[in-house]
């Protein structure tokens, strides 16, 4: 395999070499992954928590949850690409980049799908814990809210952390998909090598090992997080 391509100037005229092109794209992966992961552990630990309550609340979490939980994720992502910008704020969608829209359907569309996985480990985490946690919060004059923040979802989070640690490493690698709406992710990149040079093998490398780079530093960081946690 020849990676010399890497040190040349792009051919589609922008003033950067291959090798940019592959760090931009790893860049814009991690962002797109991290803020989306983040936005999935607000929506998820809300719509957790909202399952195991009763009333209209609970039924407007659980209809989000199937909703999202039965849409695929590129049909989500075209949704919040062209749809949701247009309905909610057309002159956003008028006046934004293509950048700015394309990283805004991104998260937005990953943040909720990848938020409806995350609930479902935060609502097993909280049914799993014994009744009389939530009995005796009560009996101290605890409000739902306080009994929920302070002692419930605190708990879940902890019990469910390697499964949480698992769904970040999916939001890397669902992220791929933000691709199809024109964000150069990583994988996006690897497909501008592979029209832009001759090589056939070397872009599809690069990418593994991209992906491979992200999710071992973002493992490291939550299992340093993990350790501390539980120390």
């Amino acid at each position: 395999m020849d990676f010399s391509f890497l040190n040349h100037t792009v051919g589609s005229g922008e003033s950067q070499t291959y090798l940019g092109w592959i760090l931009s794209g790893m860049g814009y992966t991690a962002l797109v992954s991290v803020a989306a992961y983040l936005l999935a552990l607000a929506i998820g630990v809300a719509i957790g928590a909202l399952r195991t309550r009763t009333g209209p609340l609970s039924w407007a979490a659980t209809a989000v949850f199937e909703f999202f939980s039965s849409i695929p994720l590129k049909v989500q992502m075209f949704f919040f690409y062209f749809v949701l910008p247009a309905l909610l704020a057309p002159k956003f969608a008028e006046t934004a980049s293509p950048l700015t829209l394309s990283l805004t359907a991104a998260i937005g569309a990953l943040g909720f799908f990848m938020g409806c996985r995350v609930s479902g480990h935060i609502y097993s985490a909280i049914r799993a814990l014994a009744d009389s946690q939530a009995q005796a919060a009560k009996a101290l004059g605890l409000s739902t809210w306080q009994t929920y923040s302070l002692i419930l979802i605190p708990q879940a989070i902890k019990n469910s952390l390697p499964a949480l640690v698992n769904e970040l490493l999916s939001t890397v690698k669902n992220s791929s998909i933000a691709g199809t709406i024109g964000l150069a992710e990583l994988f996006y990149q690897c497909k501008r090598l592979n029209e832009f040079t001759a090589a056939v093998y070397e872009p599809f490398v690069l990418v593994l090992f991209g992906y491979l780079i992200i999710n071992i530093t973002l493992l490291l960081i939550m299992r340093s997080t993990e350790k501390a946690k539980l120390a």
